[in-house]
């Protein structure tokens, strides 16, 4: 109940434009890593697989509001377990897709 409440009132700061981030120091992969660790007896209940990897090239620490970026992943993991009846989750954090030259 509490993590709805949070969620309603940070959808109120957001439509009031008075959503403030917090700028620290966070390691990435282990937000991901807690977040499956979480999310990991749900997928199970429902015979799912999941799992994560995060590309090895990516910075160990980010600056940025770690809570946010957790609810964030929070939810879209938990979506992602939701609905399928099989299968699995797989959670990859990359850079993005690599540029590939541009020809003439």
């Amino acid at each position: 109940l509490l993590a709805l409440i949070d969620e309603i009132l940070d959808f109120s700061k957001i439509e009031a434009g008075k959503m403030e981030l917090s700028a620290a120091p966070f390691a990435l992969e282990d937000c991901i890593q807690s977040v499956i660790e979480l999310l990991a007896p749900k997928a199970a209940e429902k015979r799912i697989e999941i799992a994560w990897a995060v590309d090895p090239r990516l910075p160990r620490l980010f600056l940025g509001d770690e809570m946010r970026v957790r609810q964030i992943v929070i939810n879209l993991v938990g979506n992602a377990i939701k609905f399928p009846d099989k299968g699995g989750v797989l959670v990859t954090v990359s850079a993005g897709p690599e540029e590939r030259p541009h020809t003439r």
